[in-house]
């Protein structure tokens, strides 16, 4: 004959029991990782002092090596920008869209202010990611945002040399 089973297999019991218990540690885990990411990070430095008169591209090379950023960190930062930038972009220009077809065919304006406020959070972000883009190509810090604007070069290049 076979081998007699427990009481906790034969009700079932017992895999219900296992799933709750790994359920839980796997919840327990996801909220530390949660927790972590807004946690403060004390070994980060503070940033360099600077002066009035200090240039932008000055302050960049202070702040870059005050944390020891090599130039693939500089690239990597740069390309993530960029990506960031054509996301949002595309997620603005979605939007747009979808915000004129609403106003053509008279959707309801609860999802034609959905779409407005999809449309100005991804503008934003898309400004955000260009400067930031900017920044990092120009390696200049402390500047405006209208120095941005101004300079004409809004949209982001992937990668560029250090020189330029």
């Amino acid at each position: 004959m076979g081998k007699l089973k427990t009481l906790g297999e034969v009700t079932g019991l017992r895999p219900a029991a296992k799933i709750a218990a790994d359920s839980a540690r796997h919840s327990v885990d996801t909220f530390k990782r949660i927790r972590g990411l807004f946690a403060s990070n004390d070994k980060t430095p503070a940033p360099p002092d600077y002066t009035e008169d200090t240039l932008p591209s000055d302050k960049f090379r202070q702040a870059r090596s005050h944390y020891q950023m090599t130039d693939t960190d500089l690239l990597r930062a740069q390309a993530n920008t960029y990506r960031q930038f054509q996301l949002y972009f595309w997620l603005t220009i979605t939007a747009l869209v979808l915000i004129g077809i609403n106003f053509f065919y008279g959707v309801p304006l609860s999802g034609t202010l959905l779409l407005l406020s999809i449309f100005m959070i991804s503008a934003a972000l898309t400004f955000k990611a260009g400067f930031t883009n900017w920044i990092v190509r120009t390696r200049k810090i402390g500047v405006t945002p209208i120095a941005y604007l101004t300079s004409g070069d809004l949209f982001p290049v992937k990668y560029s040399s250090e020189e330029e």
